[in-house]
Protein backbone atom coordinates (compact mmCIF):
# COMPACT_ATOMS: atom_id res chain seq x y z
CA UNK A 1 0.00 0.00 0.00
CA UNK A 2 2.89 2.63 0.83
CA UNK A 3 4.33 1.77 -2.79
CA UNK A 4 1.14 2.08 -4.13
CA UNK A 5 0.70 5.33 -2.67
CA UNK A 6 3.71 6.56 -3.40
CA UNK A 7 3.38 6.03 -6.95
CA UNK A 8 -0.40 6.96 -7.42
CA UNK A 9 -0.71 10.14 -4.78
CA UNK A 10 2.20 11.55 -5.25
CA UNK A 11 1.62 11.68 -9.38
CA UNK A 12 -1.79 13.15 -9.02
CA UNK A 13 -0.15 15.83 -6.71
CA UNK A 14 2.31 16.31 -9.38
CA UNK A 15 -0.16 16.69 -11.89
CA UNK A 16 -3.37 18.04 -10.79
CA UNK A 17 -4.33 19.90 -14.00
CA UNK A 18 -4.60 16.74 -16.23
CA UNK A 19 -6.39 14.66 -13.29
CA UNK A 20 -8.97 17.58 -12.52
CA UNK A 21 -9.31 17.23 -16.64
CA UNK A 22 -10.22 13.64 -16.80
CA UNK A 23 -12.64 14.25 -13.58
CA UNK A 24 -14.66 16.61 -15.43
CA UNK A 25 -14.68 14.96 -18.84
CA UNK A 26 -15.81 11.95 -16.57
CA UNK A 27 -18.02 13.49 -14.75
CA UNK A 28 -19.33 15.34 -17.90
CA UNK A 29 -20.56 11.61 -19.44
CA UNK A 30 -21.36 10.57 -16.08
CA UNK A 31 -23.74 13.98 -15.73
CA UNK A 32 -26.00 13.09 -19.23
CA UNK A 33 -26.40 9.82 -17.81
CA UNK A 34 -27.51 11.07 -13.79
CA UNK A 35 -29.53 13.20 -16.19
CA UNK A 36 -31.73 10.45 -17.96
CA UNK A 37 -32.19 8.45 -14.48
CA UNK A 38 -33.22 11.59 -12.92
CA UNK A 39 -35.68 12.63 -15.42
CA UNK A 40 -36.76 9.10 -15.74
CA UNK A 41 -37.47 8.61 -11.87
CA UNK A 42 -38.96 11.95 -11.92
CA UNK A 43 -41.54 11.01 -14.57
CA UNK A 44 -42.47 7.64 -12.63
CA UNK A 45 -42.78 9.40 -9.12
CA UNK A 46 -44.91 12.01 -10.72
CA UNK A 47 -47.20 9.75 -12.33
CA UNK A 48 -47.12 7.71 -8.83
CA UNK A 49 -48.32 11.01 -7.23
CA UNK A 50 -51.09 11.78 -9.91
CA UNK A 51 -52.17 8.62 -9.90
CA UNK A 52 -52.96 8.10 -6.05
CA UNK A 53 -54.04 11.86 -5.98
CA UNK A 54 -56.67 11.00 -9.08
CA UNK A 55 -57.42 7.37 -8.11
CA UNK A 56 -57.27 7.45 -4.38
CA UNK A 57 -57.91 4.14 -3.36
CA UNK A 58 -58.01 2.79 -6.75
CA UNK A 59 -55.37 0.66 -8.04
CA UNK A 60 -56.68 0.00 -11.40
CA UNK A 61 -57.96 2.08 -14.09
CA UNK A 62 -59.94 1.77 -17.74
CA UNK A 63 -58.96 4.02 -20.60
CA UNK A 64 -60.27 4.03 -24.33
CA UNK A 65 -58.59 3.95 -27.59
CA UNK A 66 -59.55 8.02 -27.39
CA UNK A 67 -57.93 10.08 -24.75
CA UNK A 68 -61.65 12.52 -25.10
CA UNK A 69 -64.40 10.73 -24.67
CA UNK A 70 -63.45 6.73 -25.31
CA UNK A 71 -65.68 5.25 -23.19
CA UNK A 72 -69.13 4.45 -24.15
CA UNK A 73 -71.97 3.87 -21.30
CA UNK A 74 -72.00 0.10 -22.44
CA UNK A 75 -68.55 -0.12 -21.41
CA UNK A 76 -69.23 1.63 -17.71
CA UNK A 77 -71.72 -0.74 -16.85
CA UNK A 78 -69.77 -3.75 -18.18
CA UNK A 79 -66.43 -2.75 -16.17
CA UNK A 80 -69.12 -2.18 -13.07
CA UNK A 81 -70.73 -5.74 -13.28
CA UNK A 82 -67.35 -7.31 -13.96
CA UNK A 83 -66.67 -10.14 -11.03
CA UNK A 84 -64.48 -8.67 -8.41
CA UNK A 85 -65.24 -5.24 -9.02
CA UNK A 86 -66.53 -3.15 -5.42
CA UNK A 87 -67.03 0.06 -7.27
CA UNK A 88 -66.54 1.56 -11.22
CA UNK A 89 -66.44 5.46 -10.57
CA UNK A 90 -66.45 7.03 -14.68
CA UNK A 91 -64.97 10.09 -14.76
CA UNK A 92 -64.02 12.96 -17.49
CA UNK A 93 -60.97 14.12 -17.14
CA UNK A 94 -60.05 16.83 -19.37
CA UNK A 95 -57.54 19.41 -19.96
CA UNK A 96 -58.50 23.06 -19.85
CA UNK A 97 -57.16 26.35 -19.79
CA UNK A 98 -58.41 29.05 -17.38
CA UNK A 99 -57.57 33.17 -17.96
CA UNK A 100 -57.35 35.35 -15.53
CA UNK A 101 -58.94 39.03 -15.86
CA UNK A 102 -55.98 40.08 -17.82
CA UNK A 103 -55.83 37.24 -20.18
CA UNK A 104 -53.23 35.50 -18.66
CA UNK A 105 -53.55 31.46 -19.33
CA UNK A 106 -53.16 28.82 -16.92
CA UNK A 107 -53.83 25.12 -17.80
CA UNK A 108 -56.14 23.07 -15.83
CA UNK A 109 -57.92 19.90 -14.83
CA UNK A 110 -61.10 20.10 -15.39
CA UNK A 111 -62.69 16.78 -13.88
CA UNK A 112 -66.53 15.83 -14.27
CA UNK A 113 -67.79 13.09 -11.92
CA UNK A 114 -70.97 11.83 -10.39
CA UNK A 115 -72.21 10.96 -6.45
CA UNK A 116 -70.05 7.53 -7.30
CA UNK A 117 -67.25 9.43 -6.37
CA UNK A 118 -67.78 8.67 -2.98
CA UNK A 119 -65.80 5.04 -3.51
CA UNK A 120 -62.43 7.21 -3.93
CA UNK A 121 -62.75 10.14 -1.82
CA UNK A 122 -65.22 8.63 1.08
CA UNK A 123 -68.73 9.01 1.95
CA UNK A 124 -70.24 13.07 2.41
CA UNK A 125 -73.28 12.61 1.93
CA UNK A 126 -73.32 13.01 -1.94
CA UNK A 127 -76.82 14.14 -4.03
CA UNK A 128 -77.34 15.10 -7.50
CA UNK A 129 -78.24 18.57 -5.99
CA UNK A 130 -75.07 19.15 -4.11
CA UNK A 131 -73.01 18.62 -7.07
CA UNK A 132 -75.28 20.93 -9.10
CA UNK A 133 -73.86 23.72 -10.24
CA UNK A 134 -74.48 27.73 -9.13
CA UNK A 135 -75.11 28.33 -13.08
CA UNK A 136 -76.02 26.22 -15.73
CA UNK A 137 -72.77 24.45 -17.32
CA UNK A 138 -70.56 26.25 -14.81
CA UNK A 139 -68.06 24.35 -11.85
CA UNK A 140 -69.29 23.08 -9.21
CA UNK A 141 -65.79 23.31 -7.56
CA UNK A 142 -62.59 24.73 -7.93
CA UNK A 143 -59.49 24.61 -6.14
CA UNK A 144 -58.77 26.76 -3.27
CA UNK A 145 -55.20 27.50 -4.86
CA UNK A 146 -56.39 27.93 -8.52
CA UNK A 147 -59.13 30.39 -7.33
CA UNK A 148 -56.36 32.30 -5.54
CA UNK A 149 -54.61 32.10 -8.30
CA UNK A 150 -56.87 33.84 -10.93
CA UNK A 151 -58.59 36.20 -9.33
CA UNK A 152 -62.38 37.68 -9.41
CA UNK A 153 -62.75 37.97 -13.08
CA UNK A 154 -61.31 34.56 -14.08
CA UNK A 155 -63.08 32.70 -16.71
CA UNK A 156 -62.71 28.61 -17.85
CA UNK A 157 -62.39 27.80 -21.67
CA UNK A 158 -64.08 25.16 -22.78
CA UNK A 159 -65.48 23.81 -26.13
CA UNK A 160 -68.98 24.91 -24.67
CA UNK A 161 -67.39 28.46 -24.71
CA UNK A 162 -66.40 30.40 -21.74
CA UNK A 163 -67.61 29.72 -18.12
CA UNK A 164 -67.11 32.28 -15.31
CA UNK A 165 -65.45 31.16 -12.59
CA UNK A 166 -66.27 33.52 -10.02
CA UNK A 167 -68.02 32.64 -7.15
CA UNK A 168 -67.87 28.79 -7.55
CA UNK A 169 -67.32 27.06 -4.28
CA UNK A 170 -63.94 26.06 -3.46
CA UNK A 171 -63.14 22.33 -2.37
CA UNK A 172 -59.95 21.89 -0.79
CA UNK A 173 -59.74 18.40 -1.64
CA UNK A 174 -59.02 19.77 -5.27
CA UNK A 175 -55.78 21.22 -4.11
CA UNK A 176 -54.17 17.87 -4.31
CA UNK A 177 -54.47 17.39 -8.36
CA UNK A 178 -52.31 18.69 -10.68
CA UNK A 179 -50.73 21.22 -7.68
CA UNK A 180 -54.39 22.99 -6.91
CA UNK A 181 -54.95 24.08 -10.82
CA UNK A 182 -58.35 21.65 -11.10
CA UNK A 183 -61.96 22.70 -11.24
CA UNK A 184 -64.70 19.85 -10.66
CA UNK A 185 -68.07 19.43 -12.84
CA UNK A 186 -71.04 17.69 -12.31
CA UNK A 187 -70.80 14.43 -14.80
CA UNK A 188 -73.59 15.70 -17.50
CA UNK A 189 -72.20 19.25 -17.43
CA UNK A 190 -68.12 17.84 -17.43
CA UNK A 191 -69.54 15.96 -20.85
CA UNK A 192 -71.52 18.82 -22.41
CA UNK A 193 -68.75 21.59 -21.50
CA UNK A 194 -65.99 19.16 -22.93
CA UNK A 195 -68.32 18.03 -25.37
CA UNK A 196 -67.78 14.07 -24.70
CA UNK A 197 -71.29 13.14 -25.89
CA UNK A 198 -72.72 10.61 -23.06
CA UNK A 199 -69.33 9.13 -22.84
CA UNK A 200 -66.44 9.72 -20.32
CA UNK A 201 -62.49 9.39 -20.72
CA UNK A 202 -61.74 7.17 -17.60
CA UNK A 203 -63.02 4.66 -15.22
CA UNK A 204 -61.55 4.09 -11.74
CA UNK A 205 -62.09 0.57 -10.45
CA UNK A 206 -62.00 -0.30 -7.23
CA UNK A 207 -61.80 -3.93 -6.49
CA UNK A 208 -63.57 -6.49 -3.98
CA UNK A 209 -61.49 -7.40 -0.54
CA UNK A 210 -59.39 -10.03 -1.44
CA UNK A 211 -59.52 -9.73 -4.99
CA UNK A 212 -56.13 -10.59 -7.16
CA UNK A 213 -55.62 -7.34 -9.39
CA UNK A 214 -53.92 -9.28 -12.13
CA UNK A 215 -56.86 -11.18 -12.11
CA UNK A 216 -59.54 -8.60 -12.20
CA UNK A 217 -57.20 -6.33 -14.86
CA UNK A 218 -57.75 -9.55 -17.41
CA UNK A 219 -61.58 -9.93 -17.20
CA UNK A 220 -61.46 -5.71 -17.32
CA UNK A 221 -59.94 -6.48 -20.85
CA UNK A 222 -61.77 -8.97 -21.81
CA UNK A 223 -65.51 -6.86 -20.66
CA UNK A 224 -64.12 -3.42 -22.07
CA UNK A 225 -62.93 -5.20 -25.60
CA UNK A 226 -59.19 -5.03 -27.19
CA UNK A 227 -59.91 -0.96 -28.20
CA UNK A 228 -59.28 0.21 -24.57
CA UNK A 229 -56.84 -0.63 -21.95
CA UNK A 230 -56.63 -1.66 -18.42
CA UNK A 231 -53.50 0.51 -16.51
CA UNK A 232 -52.70 0.38 -12.99
CA UNK A 233 -52.64 3.81 -11.04
CA UNK A 234 -48.59 3.87 -11.33
CA UNK A 235 -48.32 3.38 -15.12
CA UNK A 236 -47.40 5.79 -17.56
CA UNK A 237 -50.49 7.46 -19.58
CA UNK A 238 -50.10 6.30 -22.93
CA UNK A 239 -49.89 10.00 -23.98
CA UNK A 240 -46.74 10.62 -22.24
CA UNK A 241 -45.25 7.58 -23.08
CA UNK A 242 -43.38 9.02 -25.78
CA UNK A 243 -41.21 10.73 -23.30
CA UNK A 244 -39.72 7.49 -22.83
CA UNK A 245 -39.46 6.28 -26.01
CA UNK A 246 -38.29 8.87 -28.28
CA UNK A 247 -36.28 11.10 -25.76
CA UNK A 248 -34.46 8.67 -23.23
CA UNK A 249 -33.11 6.49 -26.17
CA UNK A 250 -31.49 9.60 -27.69
CA UNK A 251 -30.44 11.12 -24.70
CA UNK A 252 -28.61 8.35 -23.55
CA UNK A 253 -26.52 7.99 -27.59
CA UNK A 254 -25.30 11.23 -26.20
CA UNK A 255 -24.55 9.82 -22.75
CA UNK A 256 -22.89 7.26 -24.06
CA UNK A 257 -20.86 8.93 -26.90
CA UNK A 258 -19.51 11.79 -23.89
CA UNK A 259 -18.57 8.84 -21.34
CA UNK A 260 -16.64 7.25 -24.58
CA UNK A 261 -15.02 10.41 -24.73
CA UNK A 262 -14.03 10.71 -20.94
CA UNK A 263 -12.79 7.09 -21.35
CA UNK A 264 -10.12 8.26 -24.18
CA UNK A 265 -8.91 10.75 -21.82
CA UNK A 266 -8.76 8.77 -18.53
CA UNK A 267 -6.88 6.83 -20.89
CA UNK A 268 -4.11 9.14 -22.19
CA UNK A 269 -3.76 10.29 -18.56
CA UNK A 270 -3.15 7.20 -17.21
CA UNK A 271 -0.49 6.25 -20.23
CA UNK A 272 1.43 9.54 -19.47
CA UNK A 273 1.51 8.97 -16.28
CA UNK A 274 2.36 5.80 -16.88
CA UNK A 275 5.82 6.92 -19.21
CA UNK A 276 6.93 9.53 -16.98
CA UNK A 277 7.60 7.00 -13.95
CA UNK A 278 8.57 3.76 -15.84
CA UNK A 279 11.98 4.56 -14.33
CA UNK A 280 10.10 4.38 -10.97
CA UNK A 281 8.62 1.47 -11.78
CA UNK A 282 10.99 -0.20 -13.40
CA UNK A 283 12.77 0.32 -9.42
CA UNK A 284 10.09 -0.94 -7.75
CA UNK A 285 9.98 -4.31 -10.17
CA UNK A 286 13.68 -4.75 -9.08
CA UNK A 287 12.92 -4.48 -5.47
CA UNK A 288 10.73 -6.99 -5.93
CA UNK A 289 7.69 -5.38 -6.43
CA UNK A 290 4.74 -7.99 -7.26
CA UNK A 291 2.33 -7.64 -10.26
CA UNK A 292 -0.39 -6.77 -8.10
CA UNK A 293 1.59 -3.51 -6.96
CA UNK A 294 2.48 -3.06 -10.70
CA UNK A 295 -0.49 -3.34 -12.13
CA UNK A 296 -2.77 -2.10 -9.26
CA UNK A 297 -0.93 1.40 -8.71
CA UNK A 298 -2.75 2.75 -12.57
CA UNK A 299 -5.77 1.18 -11.70
CA UNK A 300 -5.96 3.04 -8.46
CA UNK A 301 -5.17 6.26 -10.10
CA UNK A 302 -7.52 5.67 -12.76
CA UNK A 303 -10.65 4.38 -9.74
CA UNK A 304 -9.71 7.59 -7.95
CA UNK A 305 -10.01 9.70 -11.29
CA UNK A 306 -13.69 8.19 -12.05
CA UNK A 307 -14.54 8.17 -8.48
CA UNK A 308 -14.25 11.79 -8.03
CA UNK A 309 -16.13 12.40 -12.37
CA UNK A 310 -19.15 10.20 -10.34
CA UNK A 311 -18.94 12.37 -7.15
CA UNK A 312 -18.76 15.27 -9.83
CA UNK A 313 -21.51 13.83 -12.29
CA UNK A 314 -24.29 13.99 -9.64
CA UNK A 315 -23.70 17.32 -8.83
CA UNK A 316 -23.97 18.81 -12.80
CA UNK A 317 -26.02 15.57 -13.79
CA UNK A 318 -28.89 16.89 -11.29
CA UNK A 319 -28.52 20.47 -12.38
CA UNK A 320 -28.84 19.25 -16.05
CA UNK A 321 -32.36 17.40 -15.23
CA UNK A 322 -33.70 20.42 -13.38
CA UNK A 323 -34.46 22.34 -16.86
CA UNK A 324 -35.13 19.53 -18.58
CA UNK A 325 -37.78 17.83 -15.84
CA UNK A 326 -39.43 21.60 -16.12
CA UNK A 327 -39.83 21.53 -19.37
CA UNK A 328 -41.24 18.17 -19.97
CA UNK A 329 -43.86 19.30 -16.98
CA UNK A 330 -45.12 22.26 -19.13
CA UNK A 331 -45.68 19.82 -21.74
CA UNK A 332 -46.96 17.14 -19.57
CA UNK A 333 -49.54 19.48 -17.90
CA UNK A 334 -50.90 20.58 -21.05
CA UNK A 335 -51.50 17.41 -22.28
CA UNK A 336 -52.12 14.87 -19.43
CA UNK A 337 -52.53 17.07 -16.64
CA UNK A 338 -49.66 16.02 -14.84
CA UNK A 339 -46.98 18.52 -13.21
CA UNK A 340 -42.96 16.43 -13.24
CA UNK A 341 -41.22 17.05 -9.99
CA UNK A 342 -37.42 16.50 -9.77
CA UNK A 343 -36.86 13.21 -7.81
CA UNK A 344 -33.25 11.84 -7.26
CA UNK A 345 -32.97 8.83 -6.01
CA UNK A 346 -30.27 7.30 -4.30
CA UNK A 347 -30.17 4.88 -7.24
CA UNK A 348 -28.76 7.83 -9.42
CA UNK A 349 -26.37 8.92 -7.09
CA UNK A 350 -25.15 5.34 -6.33
CA UNK A 351 -25.10 4.53 -10.02
CA UNK A 352 -23.02 7.84 -10.87
CA UNK A 353 -20.16 6.87 -8.85
CA UNK A 354 -20.03 3.15 -10.11
CA UNK A 355 -20.10 4.36 -13.51
CA UNK A 356 -17.82 6.46 -13.25
CA UNK A 357 -14.94 4.40 -11.62
CA UNK A 358 -16.31 1.70 -13.92
CA UNK A 359 -15.77 4.16 -16.96
CA UNK A 360 -12.48 4.94 -16.07
CA UNK A 361 -11.04 0.95 -14.92
CA UNK A 362 -12.17 0.40 -17.99
CA UNK A 363 -10.28 2.71 -19.69
CA UNK A 364 -7.27 1.91 -17.79
CA UNK A 365 -6.63 -1.95 -17.99
CA UNK A 366 -4.47 -1.89 -21.15
CA UNK A 367 -1.69 0.60 -19.83
CA UNK A 368 -2.10 -1.10 -16.84
CA UNK A 369 -1.19 -4.90 -18.49
CA UNK A 370 1.18 -2.79 -20.52
CA UNK A 371 3.12 -1.95 -16.97
CA UNK A 372 2.99 -5.95 -15.48
CA UNK A 373 5.35 -6.52 -18.93
CA UNK A 374 7.73 -3.76 -18.49
CA UNK A 375 11.69 -4.70 -19.29
CA UNK A 376 13.35 -3.61 -15.56
CA UNK A 377 17.13 -3.85 -17.00
CA UNK A 378 16.46 -2.18 -20.18
CA UNK A 379 14.15 0.54 -18.11
CA UNK A 380 17.18 0.83 -15.72
CA UNK A 381 20.17 1.34 -17.99
CA UNK A 382 17.54 3.39 -20.20
CA UNK A 383 17.95 1.02 -23.33
CA UNK A 384 14.52 0.83 -23.50
CA UNK A 385 13.98 4.53 -24.58
CA UNK A 386 16.84 4.62 -27.00
CA UNK A 387 15.56 1.67 -28.84
CA UNK A 388 12.37 3.63 -29.00
CA UNK A 389 14.05 6.18 -30.32
CA UNK A 390 16.08 4.64 -32.50
CA UNK A 391 12.96 2.49 -33.65
CA UNK A 392 11.06 5.97 -34.12
CA UNK A 393 13.73 7.32 -36.28
CA UNK A 394 14.24 4.21 -38.41
CA UNK A 395 15.09 4.14 -42.43
CA UNK A 396 11.88 2.37 -42.70
CA UNK A 397 9.73 4.37 -41.37
CA UNK A 398 11.51 7.39 -42.42
CA UNK A 399 10.94 6.46 -46.48
CA UNK A 400 6.95 4.77 -45.93
CA UNK A 401 6.12 8.86 -44.72
CA UNK A 402 8.42 10.28 -47.71
CA UNK A 403 6.38 7.76 -49.89
CA UNK A 404 3.08 8.29 -48.36
CA UNK A 405 3.41 12.30 -49.00
CA UNK A 406 4.37 12.37 -52.23
CA UNK A 407 1.42 10.54 -53.01
CA UNK A 408 -0.84 12.91 -51.42
CA UNK A 409 0.83 15.63 -52.71
CA UNK A 410 0.84 13.80 -56.25
CA UNK A 411 -3.37 12.66 -55.79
Amino acid sequence: MSAIRLLVLRRLREQPLRAIMAAIVVGAGVALMVAVLIVISSLDASVRAAGRAFGGPAPLRVIGASARGGLVPAQVDKVATTPGVAAAVPVVQAISLAETGEGRQVPVVALGFDCRVEALVGPFGCTPEMLAPRMRGAPTFIAGALAGQLGPEAMLRTNAGRLPLAGVPVLPGLNALNDGRAVGFRLDEARSAMVRGPNVDVIYVVPAPDTDLATLAERLRTAVGPAAGVLRADDTPPVLGFIKVAFIPLFSVVALLTLGVGAILVRNTVTLSLEERRRQLAIVGALGGSRRVLVGSPLLEAGLLGFVGGLLGVLTGTAVAIPIVRSLSDFTIRTAGLGLHVSVTAVAVIGSVVLGVGVALTAAIGPARRTARLDVAAELSSRGRREETQAATSWTRVTARFVLLILVMTA
